[in-house]
């Protein structure tokens, strides 16, 4: 009985010091490869979110909504351009909606990338070669399709393709990707000629080049993860049963290659630490496949899930009803109302993303430190006393300071969402769920997420600068 003991104690302290050798993973290795493809997705996601914002009233001269091409300030225009704006958010809870099913969670989160870009590509072509609202409305519809699928499939592939070691590092990449998409959706208006110009030779074409880059980018993509780096996650391939081409994978990502699994080949205590590695994600893979997937609706019958699934949809709607969305879509017409010159408009928009981006990488290292209670307290609070400022405090001051101070309160709104309910909503999400509601639960909030914001931004075009800050300071106060 003894020589069990100290046997099974043997074991035990042979897999402990086999667990603790350190594992590295080659900086620029095939994990890290794939990360940087994963990441197109998260650009394409900020870029889409305010593409319109710089070019939306040279779409509506072009077209003439309002019979005139000098004038784009008419109840026509504002409807025309809400619906483009809005309905990219509608077909993205479609989208998130197609993720959830079956069918798509058995492809894997490479392949719903893949598929996403299909519709990236089509929708980028439709807008780039539109010859009226329709065309306009079909190319936002099939990108907010792309949309609702890769905002899902993106952070999930990001994490499950980056070895243990990196998850964090790689994980923040997302979040600091779509801040780089709304950066670019900025600059990329900067070219353009100011608005009081009005239709320009450049102005006429250059909305056509801002709606059909997200087609290239997502055609790269799509070759990249298609046929260059078609690089599934070792999670992915054990849950299918691909035991081999999940050694592969996993030996890959560490810059190794699979050995024998013979004594000499175990004796390494590295190759000993990857062959536990696999045997824990087939333990897992097993558990997983044999827990009872319940419905969210029965979820809902249950007292203790009720409470998970309903704080996730209080939080999916909360995130968008601050109007965060919706402001960064109009921000340069709301900084014109404040009284920005109009040949700053578009530079202030740039100068608010920049700031953003800078936010999104601090954010990264203080998700851990300090908390995700406190940065979500911190972050709405901050966006309330932003928005009070721009109701109570702008107005009151000289005129030429009016436009710089709306500026800088308008930037402190964003930044602060980015690292309050931007940061904190979805990881928090993923974090919640119990394993037999999570797909379901997740891709329902991101459904509520979408149609939440398809009416703010809607609606918000219709708001003046007041109306928007009155109504969604209101939303985060209460």
């Amino acid at each position: 009985m003894k020589a069990e003991v100290d046997e099974n104690e043997g074991k035990s302290g042979s897999i402990g010091k086999i667990m603790d050798v350190p594992m590295e993973a080659p900086s620029c290795g095939i994990a890290t490869q794939a990360v940087y493809a994963g990441v197109i997705s998260s650009f394409l996601y900020g870029y889409h979110l305010c593409n319109l914002n710089s070019c939306m009233d040279f779409i509506a001269l072009h077209f003439e909504w309002c019979k005139s091409t000098k004038r784009a300030d008419c109840l026509v225009s504002a409807m025309d351009g809400g619906l483009i704006n809005a309905i990219l958010y509608l077909g993205a809870a479609a989208g998130a909606l197609l993720v959830g099913r079956p069918f798509m969670v058995n492809y894997g989160s490479r392949m719903q990338l893949v598929i996403s870009d299909a519709f990236f590509i089509f929708g980028g072509l439709f807008g780039a070669l539109a010859g009226g609202i329709k065309f306009l409305l079909i190319s936002r519809l099939l990108s907010g399709i792309g949309l609702g699928i890769s905002a899902i499939s993106a952070p999930v592939y990001i994490a499950e393709v980056s070895p243990a070691e990196t998850r964090g590092f790689h994980s923040a990449k997302h979040g600091l990707y779509i801040a780089a998409g709304l950066l670019a959706a900025e600059l990329v208006g900067l070219p353009q000629d100011p608005p009081d110009h009005g239709l320009t030779v450049r102005n006429n074409w250059w909305w056509r080049a801002i709606l059909g880059l997200p087609a290239f980018l997502a055609g790269v993509q799509f070759l990249l993860l298609k046929y260059d780096l078609p690089v599934d996650s070792v999670t992915f391939l054990v849950r299918q049963g691909r035991m081999d081409e999940a050694r592969t994978m996993l030996y890959r990502t560490y810059g190794m290659i699979p050995l024998e699994l013979s004594a000499t080949g175990l004796a390494d205590t590295k190759v000993a630490k990857l062959e536990l590695k696999l045997k824990e994600l087939a333990v897992v893979a097993a558990v997983a496949g044999s827990t009872r997937r319940i419905t969210i609706i029965q979820a809902l019958h249950d007292p203790f899930l009720r409470c998970s699934i309903v704080v996730g949809w209080f939080l999916a709607s909360y995130q968008q009803l601050t109007g965060i969305n919706a402001l960064m879509a109009y921000s340069n017409k709301l900084f014109e109302q404040a009284g920005i010159p109009p040949n700053y408009l578009t530079l202030a928009s740039v100068l608010m993303c920049v700031a953003n981006v800078a936010v999104s990488v601090l954010s990264t290292k203080l998700v851990d430190t300090w908390g995700r209670r406190t940065l979500l307290l911190w972050g709405s609070s901050t966006q309330t006393l932003a928005m009070a400022s721009m109701v109570y405090v702008v107005q009151i001051l000289p005129l030429e300071l009016q436009g710089l101070m709306a500026f800088f309160f308008f930037s402190l709104f964003v930044v602060s969402w980015n690292y309050g309910l931007g940061a904190i909503t979805w990881l928090w999400l993923s974090e919640i769920y119990p394993m037999e509601i999570r797909g379901q639960a997740l891709s329902a909030c991101g459904v509520i997420k979408w149609i939440s914001c398809f009416f703010i931004v809607l609606i918000a075009r219709f708001l003046n600068l007041h109306l928007s800050c009155c109504l969604f300071g209101g939303d985060l106060s209460s």
